[in-house]
């Protein structure tokens, strides 16, 4: 006899707590690369920002860290199968750093804001 039910509802609850995780957890190991890329191209003003940003994203990881202490190291785990299975090209698509300007990060609508 099993001590507790689990329901379909319960799947899509622990989806909605992981999904903003993994996420910070992809967006971060994307912005070590374009640091890592920008420091390579000598190119200091991106670097910056992207530094910047991959600041703000580590203190947002360390908020889930505080309230979902358990989901931040299952977000690692799932990114590092995921990229060791589908590993990443050795090279940036173009645009790829479109997403990191100013304005689409103040853009309410689409972005995704840890307070519900």
């Amino acid at each position: 006899m099993s001590l507790y039910k689990i329901t379909p509802s319960f799947y899509r609850y622990v989806w909605s707590d992981i999904f903003p995780v993994l996420y910070s957890v992809n967006r971060e190991q994307e912005l070590k690369r374009l640091v890592a890329w920008a420091k390579r191209k000598r190119l200091s003003k991106p670097m910056h920002l992207y530094e910047s940003r991959l600041r703000d994203e580590q203190a947002r990881i360390l908020r889930f860290r505080l309230y979902h202490r358990h989901l931040v190291p299952l977000a690692y785990l799932i990114h590092s199968v995921t990229y060791s299975i589908f590993p990443l090209p050795s090279y940036h698509r173009k645009g790829a750093a479109r997403g990191y300007t100013f304005k689409k990060l103040t853009n309410q609508s689409k972005a995704y804001s840890m307070l519900k």
